[in-house]
């Protein structure tokens, strides 16, 4: 009934889990700043793998510096290692599925470090990472 999918995660890796309260902040509630960025690693044809990391952060500009008005300053990093069946997935679409799909298998993993975190040091209760569009493609 349910066929496995073409590629298969083989690993979840937490690179960085990191959170630091602003001690400055004050009782006000800004908008927080999130971001979130992919890389990925080539297709390794050897063992038919790709790795793709997922940073997520709040609180800190594109550059990586904190924000003085943010409540925490906080970096997520996931790293998922995929295994690919070259019989069943085209190898000219890996890269477009690693670079849109891969990182919403890697997200909930954020989502979860992250309420994690924020639950630890946030006065209001956890921070939520917002949910996000899924793109497909269609193999």
């Amino acid at each position: 009934m349910w066929e496995p999918h073409a590629i298969q995660v083989t690993s979840i890796n937490h690179l960085k889990m990191y959170i630091e309260s602003n001690p400055k902040f004050g009782s006000q509630s800004p908008e927080q700043t999130f971001s979130l960025k992919v890389a990925k690693t080539n297709f390794n044809p050897e063992d038919a793998s790709i790795g793709v990391k997922i940073s997520v952060t709040i609180g800190l500009s594109e550059e990586g510096e904190r924000l003085d008005d943010a409540e925490f300053w906080m970096e997520v990093i996931i790293e998922g290692i995929f295994k690919v069946n070259l019989e069943k997935f085209p190898l000219e679409k890996i890269d477009i599925w690693a670079e849109q799909n891969a990182p919403m298998i890697l997200y909930p993993y954020a989502r979860e470090a992250a309420f994690s975190l924020t639950n630890r040091i946030c006065k209001e209760g956890a921070g939520l990472l917002p949910l996000l569009n899924v793109p497909t493609i269609k193999i």
